[in-house]
């Protein structure tokens, strides 16, 4: 952001102020939120705050493994179902960095999203 022009930075808070409200709610997938403990923008409490509202559907996703053509042999199933078992549903890992940890500590986001998608 401190690189943004003053006209960059300004149009992309209009933008934000035009965007409607998120419906967490609708999350029917896993989910891992990256928070910088020093962000001054989106604090850890707001990422605490999104996890809390992302309801993870268990209905919602077996249902679409059922019908997802790659589940013919099981292995699909599985691998959603044990996501729906494990802590991954919904969780916030908090990282020492700012509001953008994937560019401040981009080795330490890699490990945590290898785990995440393993």
């Amino acid at each position: 952001m401190q690189q943004s022009s003053p006209e960059g930075y300004a149009l992309a808070c209009e933008m934000l102020a035009r965007t409607g409200a998120p419906n967490w709610s609708r999350i029917e997938v896993p989910v891992l939120l990256i928070a910088g403990r020093e962000d001054q923008i989106s604090s850890v409490e707001a990422a605490e705050a999104v996890r809390g509202a992302c309801a993870l559907s268990l209905t919602g996703l077996l249902e679409l493994c059922r019908s997802a053509r790659a589940c013919a042999d099981g292995s699909r199933c599985g691998r959603l179902a044990g996501c729906l078992t494990s802590s991954k549903s919904a969780r916030v890992v908090v990282v020492e960095a700012g509001h953008q940890p994937a560019v401040e500590c981009p080795e330490a986001v890699l490990a945590l999203l290898d785990e995440f998608l393993s």
